[in-house]
Formats: structure tokens, C-alpha cells, sequence
């Protein structure tokens, strides 16, 4: 997106950035590493390009984040996918901050990828075009920040 100087009427590039949070360790005496490192991203882009605009996103707040697919909603379960894929297609760049968790991402990021990775919407299979599978937010960029290990301390 871009953005008017309104002093100089001088139109500057500005991105929309969503920031997704899914560490399970905030509430721990020896907080979060990957919200640590998500902190120093943060303060080191907006240096950068101080004009951006950060979206936040915690999925431990979140129903996208608490909500489990499984056989008893998966019927409803996508209704308010869009809610989301629309946030998505809103944004320029997608920053995902998420501890390691038995040897995995966190369940509340898994829930949320489930609410968001929706064929024909967020990305279409090998068999529906070229061969191959494709994304379909083709201008969103992604920076994933994760990390490995015990509570920060």
C-alpha cells in the first residue's frame, strides 16, 4: 500500500505487515525467546522503515488459534475462514513468531494454518492447473521467526 505525506502531498511506499504470535510461554516467569526475537525484529525494521503498519495477531487470544478441526465441526469449522484469508490478502508481509514444541510448531499455529490453507482460496493442488501445487497469495511475503529451546532466562 502507499501512503500521502499530507505536509508535502508526496506519495511514499508503506507496507501493511501482520504480525502472527503462537508462543504458549509468555505467561512463564522466564517468558517467550521467539516473542524475544520477534521484539528485536521489530524494533530493527521499524528503524528501517519506520512508516509501516503492523497488524498483531495472538492465537493464544484468538479463536482461530483454540478452535481444533476435527470430526465434530469440520463441517463449520472453515465458515469463518475468510475472516482470516481476507486479513491475509489485506497485508504485504506475514511475520510468524513460533517456538518449536515437541519437535513442532505450536497447536495454536496448527490451527490457524488449518483455518487458513483452504483449496481454491489460499493455494489450489497439483491436479486443479499445472501439475503442480501453486499458492495463490502470490504477493504476500513471509518471514518466519521460530526458535528452539527452554523459557527465555
Amino acid at each position: 500500500s502507499s501512503g500521502i505525506n499530507a505536509e508535502y502531498g508526496v506519495r511514499r511506499n508503506m507496507s501493511k505487515i501482520l504480525v502472527v504470535m503462537s508462543s504458549m510461554t509468555t505467561q512463564t516467569p522466564k517468558g517467550s525467546i521467539s516473542n524475544f526475537a520477534l521484539d528485536k525484529f521489530i524494533e530493527i525494521y521499524k528503524q528501517k522503515k519506520p512508516n509501516d503498519e503492523f497488524i498483531f495477531l495472538d492465537l493464544n487470544k484468538d479463536k482461530a488459534g483454540n478452535i481444533t478441526l476435527n470430526d465434530e465441526n469440520f463441517n463449520d469449522y472453515f465458515e469463518n475462514s475468510d475472516k482470516y484469508i481476507n486479513q491475509l490478502k489485506s497485508v504485504d508481509k506475514l511475520v510468524i513468531a513460533s517456538s518449536m514444541t515437541n519437535f513442532n510448531y505450536t497447536a495454536v499455529l496448527k490451527n490457524y494454518l488449518d483455518k487458513i490453507l483452504v483449496a481454491g482460496k489460499t493455494f489450489k493442488y497439483k491436479y486443479d492447473g499445472k501439475g503442480e501445487s501453486e499458492g495463490l497469495l502470490k504477493n504476500l511475503k513471509v518471514q518466519i521467526i521460530t526458535t528452539q529451546g527452554a523459557p527465555k532466562g
